[in-house]
């Protein structure tokens, strides 16, 4: 199908603390109807860990996508719930490869933010690779005006502050 592209990412790097960034315009030019599903998959080599460890992951990157309108999706997202907050996203920590996968139907079109955040590095940096695929092209920096956020925008409950929710 010519609506839909594929781009791999080679390679990259991230430090700890660090957020690697790629702007990509999701279905320009293109009728609502002719725009595919976004998919984003983030893959890495972990180091290995110590016998004595109990994490699973030595290196835990973070995949993030934050469309034009400020929704933003998480690699795996996986959801907890609470009587306070209700239903909220959260980062998986367990998993070297994480994908975020938008139906066309929940796909803004415009500018989207995708993020790789070194978010505990025990060995860093962290080399790591990208293939993303729907109706999109790269977009150079200067182009994307997305500001990072945090999900759903705390919901409500705290303030954005470094890619985290805080009370």
């Amino acid at each position: 199908d010519s609506t839909t592209q594929a781009h791999y990412v080679p390679n990259e790097t991230v430090e700890d603390g660090g957020v690697w960034r790629l702007c990509l315009d999701v279905g320009a030019g293109l009728a609502l109807a002719a725009i595919k599903d976004l998919r984003v998959t983030l893959v890495w080599t972990d180091p290995v860990p110590s016998y004595q460890s109990f994490r699973r992951l030595v290196n835990n990157l973070d995949l993030r996508v934050q469309d034009s309108k400020g929704n933003l999706y998480l690699g795996n997202q996986f959801e907890q719930r609470d009587e306070i907050n209700g239903r909220y996203p959260v980062s998986d920590d367990l998993n070297n490869v994480e994908q975020i996968h938008l139906s066309s139907d929940r796909l803004v079109p415009g500018m989207h933010l995708i993020e790789v955040v070194g978010t505990d590095l025990g060995i860093g940096p962290q080399n790591f690779s990208l293939v993303i695929s729907g109706s999109v092209s790269p977009r150079a920096d200067a182009l994307c005006t997305i500001e990072s956020g945090c999900p759903y925008n705390c919901s409500g409950h705290g303030q954005c502050v470094e890619f985290a929710c805080e009370c």
